[in-house]
């Protein structure tokens, strides 16, 4: 078999191993708590991990990006479930400072806060409090882990 043949080798041979560098991979970085002086710091740090981190780092960016781009049009999509997620604050505060300027969201966008109009709360839903069928007898709607009532 011709050595520089691998597709059919099970085994690889060490000189053809890449170094991440050699292929133009990014290195993770360790987040370090002591170099973290600002939210700013910690998020922009997590982007440089793995997971749920790194999401949280590359979203941060995302955001920036969009937001500081005063020439593109930014419409915001979203389910029904941001508010029951308390970030009905935040979706207002994007459109007065106009990150955002349009909205398209399911109608229970509407319901969900109609809710709270009304007097009524969501709370913390915690696996094991109660079952669904408890949630219902009780007059409680679970949506992922909040409840309403």
């Amino acid at each position: 078999m011709d050595k520089t043949d691998r597709t059919h080798s099970p085994a690889r041979e060490a000189e053809v191993y890449g170094t991440g560098f050699s292929d133009k991979l990014e290195p993770l970085e360790a987040l370090d708590l002591r170099k973290c002086n600002t939210v700013s710091d910690l998020v922009n740090g997590m982007g440089k991990t793995a997971f749920g981190g790194r999401s949280v780092g590359e979203a941060a960016d995302l955001l920036y990006d969009m937001a500081a781009d005063k020439d593109v049009f930014t419409i915001m999509t979203m389910s029904g479930a941001m508010t029951m997620a308390k970030m009905g604050l935040v979706i207002c505060d994007m459109i007065e400072t106009g990150m955002i300027q349009a909205v398209v969201s399911t109608g229970a966008l509407i319901t969900h806060g109609l809710i709270e109009t009304m007097g009524m709360r969501h709370f913390k839903y915690r696996p094991g409090q109660m079952n669904d069928e408890e949630l219902y007898l009780k007059g409680y709607d679970r949506v992922y882990d909040t409840l309403e009532l």
